[in-house]
């Protein structure tokens, strides 16, 4: 009997080869895909638990509303005022929220007074504006001025536009659209429409999905302190509890802590843009806006970090929004 060829061995053993990769791309993809999946159910479970936490949140405020004396009695600075905690409560995501909801201990005086460490020179302006929705101040430039320091302590973003105009100026300028756009794979020259802008429409999240829901591909940009950083999103936004395919979309930093050139973070795997009613705009392993708060959980898997920064982009896992603006292409 002849001895078998030693190029049928050979040959043998690729196809041995061969089969086994293939049976590991087989498994490999069906791994990734049940890993996609958990994390779906994942991401599910924990906007749930989030959109369970607010639900407490409010009604812990409402609590502690029923058992504050009325009027409320505030010292601003010195200067005695007395109001309603609802008039306080007239504004959502502000200072006077967070007194309310447990976040700044109240501890009155022995008169039943609140202290507030502020200069209350101009705070008749601001319960007023809480009082009416009517801005009423002097023309006086220095007035206007520290009245507007007030309100960026006191978290009022509609008093803020409506004292500084250039807060309703868009986020980017015209090159940084265009770096976008060439990001998105769409000509330079591409104009945007707005949507959405926290400071003018209010950044609760049913604005927000008022205006931005069912439209098509968006740009989100994002300033928190000095830092400006977004998401585009290539699918429309909606209100269903779910992701979107995470294809096409990604993450990116104009003006970082870390004082680095704008870059792009592209999508690496896994789930995209999370879409739920209680949320702002969300990218799932990335960042999540929520009224006035965002969190950041930058992961490799979701998105590419090329320089490895990650929260640290967004200035924390925590930050505070000052705006939020929403585009989309025109057509």
């Amino acid at each position: 009997m002849s001895e078998p060829s030693s190029s049928s061995s050979s040959s043998s053993s690729e196809q041995d080869v061969e089969v086994r990769r293939a049976t590991l791309r087989r498994h490999t993809k069906d791994l990734m895909g049940m890993f996609a999946e958990e994390e779906g159910k994942i991401a599910v479970a924990r906007n749930q638990l989030m959109m369970e936490r607010r639900e407490f949140d409010e009604l812990l405020a409402k609590l502690k509303v029923a058992t504050l004396p009325s009027p409320v009695l505030l010292n601003v600075g010195g200067m005695l005022f007395a109001t309603s905690a609802e008039t306080l409560q007239s504004r959502r995501n502000t200072y006077f929220g967070a007194m309310f909801s447990g976040m700044i201990e109240l501890k009155p005086d022995k008169d039943g007074r609140i202290f507030i460490d502020r200069d209350g020179t101009h705070f008749r302006y601001v319960l007023n504006y809480l009082r009416n929705g009517e801005l009423l101040v002097p023309e006086d430039k220095l007035v206007r001025k520290e009245l507007l320091v007030e309100a960026q302590f006191y978290g009022l973003q509609d008093m803020i536009s409506l004292l500084n105009p250039a807060f309703s100026d868009g986020i980017l300028s015209p090159e940084h659209h265009d770096l976008l756009n060439s990001w998105a794979g769409v000509a330079a020259g591409q104009k945007w429409r707005l949507l959405f802008k926290g400071t003018r429409d209010s950044f609760d999240s049913l604005a927000f999905h008022t205006k931005c829901d069912n439209i098509g591909p968006t740009y989100t940009i994002v300033r928190s302190g000095k830092n400006v950083f977004g998401g585009y999103n290539p699918h429309s936004w909606n209100s269903s509890g779910t992701s979107s395919p995470g294809a096409g979309s990604f993450l990116f930093t104009i003006v970082n802590p870390r004082g680095v050139a704008p870059f792009k973070l592209a999508h690496n795997s896994g789930s995209g843009p999370y879409n739920n009613s209680t949320h702002g705009p969300a990218f799932y392993g990335g960042f999540s806006i929520n009224g006035t708060q965002g969190s950041s959980n930058l992961t490799s898997r979701a998105y590419h970090d090329p320089q490895g920064y990650g929260d640290y982009l967004f200035g924390g896992m925590q930050f505070v929004v000052s705006e939020v603006e929403v585009y989309t292409p025109e057509n």
